[in-house]
């Protein structure tokens, strides 16, 4: 799950009451790559989902990305691995709002990149009011869900966006 911080100061990130400022910028989605391998007995499908604010997310562990394990970048984004999400039903996330959907293909013999072209969909931003929760009591919130829907497949999935100042 990826997600704006609720609030920022001096380039770094945190929970609301953190830092000294709320989040106002503004996170431009622009792509969604897979990258899907040989598992260990045939080739299949996976089918790759983006959820805008999941109705059935709970709470989650956010991470900053400004690390030097996650890039080194300076970013007012925050993201949550699977293990760190909780959710009130189910295990993965279920609209919200659907922005994107693709099925990407795989090979037995090659690894195959499937890219999607997501920067006309939607843009994600702070809650109007402030807050740490969900939307509309925090930021905006994209799940990306990925389906294995035949075969045993090895993938890996990577966002591309980019963050303006509101």
């Amino acid at each position: 799950m990826l997600r704006l911080a609720p609030s920022v100061s001096n380039s770094s990130v945190g929970r609301l009451g953190a830092k000294d400022l709320l989040n106002r910028s503004q996170l431009l989605l622009k792509e969604c790559a897979v990258v899907c391998g040989r598992g260990s007995s045939s080739s299949g499908e996976v089918h790759i989902q983006g959820i805008i604010n999941p109705k059935n997310f709970q709470d989650a562990t956010w991470k900053s990305l400004s690390g030097s394990a996650e890039g080194g970048q300076p970013s007012f984004a925050q993201v949550a691995n699977k293990g760190d999400i909780t959710w009130s039903s189910g295990s993965y996330a279920q609209p919200g709002e659907r922005i994107f959907s693709f099925v990407a293909g795989t090979s037995r013999q090659d690894s195959v990149v499937t890219t999607a072209d997501i920067d006309q969909l939607k843009e994600l931003s702070g809650a109007p009011l402030g807050g740490d929760y969900k939307f509309p009591d925090g930021p905006d919130i994209l799940a990306v869900n990925a389906f294995c829907l035949s075969g045993d497949v090895k993938a890996s999935i990577q966002l591309r966006w980019s963050e303006a100042q509101a």
